[in-house]
């Protein structure tokens, strides 16, 4: 069966913490054969707390 989700952007904050956690995201993201993107996205995963949440729904203007 295919996955109907395969383009994945990660949304995080810009401190320390948030882009080590990104980093390891991606890497398990890309382990399980998922492609993490900027554009043409099916999912997006906000990393962080409520502002990097808001942010990921602002810029998509859900």
């Amino acid at each position: 069966m295919k996955r109907r989700i395969n383009r994945i952007r990660l949304f995080s904050n810009h401190n320390e913490k948030a882009k080590m956690i990104e980093e390891q995201v991606k890497n398990q993201l890309e382990e399980k054969e998922f492609l993490v993107v900027e554009k043409d996205y099916d999912m997006g995963l906000a990393i962080g707390g409520d502002g990097s949440f808001l942010r990921m729904v602002k810029q998509t203007e859900f």
